[in-house]
C-alpha cells in the first residue's frame, strides 16, 4: 500500500500497513543495524531493516519486493527517518560500511 507524499493521513491504530506509519513507531535514531528506515519512493514510501552503508546507498533487508525478501540498495537521499523500538536501547555502533561492489 503506497502512502501519499504528504504526511501520513492515518494513525497506527487505523492502518498499520502503510509504510509511512513506521515514522510513528518507537523512537527516532540514525540508521543503525536492525533499525527500520523509511524511504520515499515514486509510489509512496518503503521500509526495511538497515544492514550496512555502501557509498551513497544503504543495504536494506526488505520484503514485498518482487514477491520476495531480498537485500536491496536504496539511495541515502531517499531516507525520511529511521526508527527503533522505544523500550530497548539502540546499539551505539554505526552501520557497518561495505565497499561498493562488495558481495551482498
Amino acid at each position: 500500500m503506497a502512502c501519499p507524499t504528504k504526511p501520513c493521513p492515518v494513525s497506527w491504530d487505523t492502518n498499520p500497513y502503510w509504510a509511512c506509519i513506521w515514522l510513528l513507531f518507537g523512537r527516532a535514531v540514525q540508521p543503525i543495524t536492525g533499525a527500520v528506515p523509511v524511504f520515499e519512493r515514486r509510489s509512496g514510501r518503503h521500509v526495511g531493516f538497515a544492514k550496512s552503508n555502501v557509498g551513497t546507498h544503504f543495504l536494506m533487508l526488505g520484503g514485498n519486493r518482487s514477491d520476495a525478501v531480498i537485500t536491496a540498495r536504496i539511495a541515502k537521499l531517499r531516507l525520511l527517518g529511521a526508527r527503533w523500538p522505544a523500550p530497548y536501547p539502540p546499539p551505539l555502533q554505526p552501520l557497518p560500511t561495505m565497499k561498493p561492489g562488495a558481495i551482498l
